[in-house]
């Protein structure tokens, strides 16, 4: 299997895009630690993982809070302690929430949820020192590629991709040629949040996104040998085609 030997950790994974994610890593070989805020439905997930794939590598459950520095310091230690280094590191925390505001002001005064902005840093704070001291390792992170005719709510989630994006590039450039490889996939914006309004729906960050089946494919490429000499790349990815820029 490809990702024999190789242990993934994946942040928000108790559903959705980290949901489906774990599954098909679980499925080429690798041990998986999903992580979540939602404990029960974390372990849920895991039993219903173990249920449907008798043949799968050890899959376990972690909370982490990847916005809380000190849950992701504990949840770092506690899987350090079971392994002494991860291989690949999946963001994916933050895409599929709801609590954002359409407060223009909220926005504009930094009252809102953080999305996707301090947490991948918090995460890869934690996890990346023993990556690097064996010169190996892979950070795939979760974006969005910015929004038709944004309300606040939307600039809010897009501000926080931008530094996603950002945070992916200056990293694989500081680590590069060191044997960690940092790249990004964005989601969007072809058939995108603002179309669904003009149709009269609500407005959902996550209607935006490509089936997460479809998204794991392209997680599993950036986890697979086959990307071993990419990094530091932003992979737009939709329904329709895939770019890299």
């Amino acid at each position: 299997m490809e990702l024999f030997d190789n242990v993934v950790v994946i942040t928000e994974a108790a559903s959705g895009i980290g949901y489906e994610a774990a599954k098909l890593l679980c499925r080429a070989g690798a041990s998986v630690y999903i992580t979540d805020t939602r404990e029960a439905l974390g372990r849920d997930a895991v039993e219903q993982f173990r249920a449907e794939n008798s043949e799968l590598q050890e899959i376990k459950f972690v909370v982490m809070d990847v916005d809380d520095p000190e849950s992701v310091a504990r949840a770092a230690t506690e899987i350090h302690g079971e392994v002494d280094c991860i291989d690949i590191l999946i963001n994916s925390a933050g895409w599929e929430r709801e609590d954002l505001t359409d407060d223009t002001a909220a926005v504009l005064a930094g009252n809102t949820p953080h999305l996707k902005c301090e947490g991948p840093v918090n995460v890869a704070r934690s996890f990346l020192a023993p990556m690097v001291s064996r010169g190996k390792g892979r950070i795939i992170n979760i974006a969005c590629d910015g929004c038709l005719s944004p309300s606040p709510r939307e600039f809010n989630m897009c501000l926080g991709c931008d530094r996603v994006r950002l945070f992916t590039r200056q990293l694989s450039g500081e680590l590069a040629g060191q044997g960690i490889n940092v790249n990004c996939i964005c989601l969007g914006p072809e058939g995108s949040i603002a179309e669904e309004r003009d149709a009269g729906a609500t407005a959902n960050p996550a209607a935006n996104s490509p089936d997460p089946i479809a998204l794991r494919e392209a997680i599993f490429f950036f986890a697979s040998p086959a990307s071993g000499h990419i990094t530091g790349q932003i992979m737009r990815l939709n329904t329709d085609h895939t770019e890299a820029a």
